[in-house]
């Protein structure tokens, strides 16, 4: 197992992608015991909460520094729509708007 942060939260993510949400929620938070600031980790959190936790909980558990994410913003907002918490869901999305890079002039 590595010893990296960065490489532990990928594991995470792959292990997320790859169907094993119990896994991936598992090495997600021991990365995020190291390290809370650990965006990919956090990300994994968001897609691997329970059910009956609601996005509005999780989003106000996510450290202040990590709610410009774009993984975590995408994460959030998907699990909002879902929820159809719409107000969460436009917050995140006009949030991570305002993350992204300008688009370069045509």
């Amino acid at each position: 197992q590595p010893d990296d942060v960065d490489a532990r939260s990928f594991l995470a993510a792959a292990e997320y992608s790859a169907g094993d949400s119990v896994k991936a929620r598992e090495l997600a938070s021991a990365v995020l015991l190291e390290n809370s600031e650990a965006a990919t980790a956090m990300a994994v959190m968001v897609k691997t909460a329970p059910e009956e936790q609601k996005s509005s909980q999780i989003w106000h558990e996510i450290p202040n520094t990590l709610k410009a994410d774009v993984s975590i913003l995408d994460a959030i907002a998907r699990r909002a729509h879902q929820e159809q918490d719409f107000g969460l869901t436009r917050e995140a999305a006009a949030t991570q708007e305002r993350a992204l890079p300008p688009s370069p002039s045509a």
